[in-house]
């Protein structure tokens, strides 16, 4: 009860606005610094305007928006949350454990909306927002890197900021202390945009950043990549670092077209002298607009993050009945069980496994996880520790996995329809 009480939470959480990670991208420990004095000249301040201009966060919600993510809330606990509790979903991870030396921004902060500025420790976030609760158990020295900023902006009132630490890349690596890409892990699959964010001057692809784009396979259309502090470099020295990075990322996003770099300088002080203003200008433009467009469509975003997400569940909940299935086919009082789950395990090639649970259930092989993923799962949750589907049906009640395709084959989709009826019918998105 008190996970699935957790799981609503950060159902919640992902349901209630929009949520921007920004992921930093540095090689060394020097930084730019961002901050200036309060008592700063404020003629060497650029005009703001455009930003409100462009993202209108003042206007209202309408009352169909809190009925919408209401319906999502019951979706999720009502057929999701069932088999990814019986399943263990959470514990099925595709990513290995990273570390690094620590960066010079080394806290996860989260930025919200509150009544008047606030600083607050991580370990009063977790007790004070229930959504955050589940962090808790990424441990102390994850709690010491963490904290959280109220601020009484309006535009907060409809999306929360997540400042997440650098990753630096070198050779020098020691650990972090708490699990890192986890932690990062948590935050990714509860964002609606993620902005991963170059240092132009200290630029270096490697491994840790090979293993994030990893982590955010299936995100892709989330991503934006932003080259920032392009002022201090020359023109010619830009094109370089721009060309260099294009086709540094190119081969780790798996999509067709190349991704879109946002260049610029994304600080509210005027640009350095003799450097490409108009080019700043209008790339800062298109990427509010971007974040316009998510913040429009955010109930159409949230609909399918949660059918993407149902899916997922159902696919491991059938992976995981497929190897009941061939576990309980294969023994016998004559046969060693442990050496049977180990073949399965091994080899689930060998069983079609996989290839059973494509063909009979109408699932894309491309929407197929590794089969590697199930060795360490099955090491941290033994098979015999589970039971069948179909153990999961009650005469009354039905079958949890009925309920959770008829969320993504029909309930879903009908919702989205709602939606885009109510947009047809004179509603903004944004309004919505």
């Amino acid at each position: 009860m008190i996970d699935l009480l957790e799981k609503t939470k950060e159902m919640r959480l992902l349901s209630s606005a929009v949520i921007f990670v920004a992921i930093h991208v540095i090689s060394g420990n020097g930084n730019r610094k961002s901050k200036k004095s309060s008592t700063a000249d404020e003629s060497n301040l650029r005009p703001r305007d455009l930003i409100h201009e462009t993202l209108r966060y003042d206007r209202p919600n309408s009352p169909m928006l809190q009925s919408v993510l209401d319906e999502l809330v019951r979706i999720y606990e009502n057929t999701i949350s069932p088999l990814e509790q019986v399943y263990q979903y959470n514990d099925l991870s595709a990513k290995g454990e990273m570390t690094g030396a620590e960066p010079t921004t080394a806290e996860f902060t989260i930025v919200s909306h509150g009544e008047k500025e606030k600083n607050t420790e991580g370990v009063v976030v977790v007790s004070e927002k229930m959504e955050y609760s589940a962090l808790e158990k990424f441990g102390q020295h994850f709690m010491e890197r963490f904290s959280g900023v109220e601020l009484p902006h309006p535009l907060l009132k409809k999306v929360t900021f997540v400042d997440t630490p650098g990753i630096i890349e070198n050779r020098k690596q020691q650990e972090r202390g708490y699990p890192f890409n986890k932690v990062i892990q948590w935050f990714i699959d509860k964002a609606d945009l993620i902005f991963i964010v170059f240092d132009p001057t200290k630029l270096d692809v490697g491994l840790e950043l090979e293993t994030l784009f990893k982590q955010l396979k299936g995100k892709e259309s989330q991503i934006r990549l932003i080259l920032n502090k392009a002022d201090s470099l020359s023109s010619q020295e830009l094109m370089r670092v721009y060309g260099a990075l294009f086709w540094s990322l190119a081969p780790l996003i798996n999509v067709t077209e190349p991704p879109r770099i946002y260049t610029g300088s994304f600080w509210p002080y005027k640009y350095k002298p003799s450097t490409n203003t108009a080019l700043f200008k209008q790339e800062e433009m298109s990427l509010l607009q971007d974040l316009n467009d998510v913040i429009e469509n955010r109930l159409e975003n949230k609909v399918a993050f949660v059918r993407q997400h149902a899916q997922r569940v159902r696919i491991h909940s059938l992976l995981v009945d497929e190897y009941l299935t061939a576990y309980i086919k294969r023994n016998s009082f004559f046969k060693d069980p442990d050496a049977i789950i180990e073949d399965l395990v091994s080899h689930p090639e060998h069983h079609n496994i996989f290839q059973n649970v494509w063909s009979r259930h109408s699932v894309s092989q491309f929407d197929m996880p590794s089969p590697s993923l199930y060795s360490e799962f099955f090491s941290l949750n033994p098979l015999t520790d589970f039971k069948p589907l179909q153990q999961y049906c009650r005469y009354f009640n039905g079958c949890e996995i009925d309920k959770l395709e008829n969320s993504i084959f029909k309930t879903l989709p009908e919702l989205l329809a709602r939606i885009t009826s109510q947009q047809n019918s004179g509603y903004s998105r944004y309004e919505l």
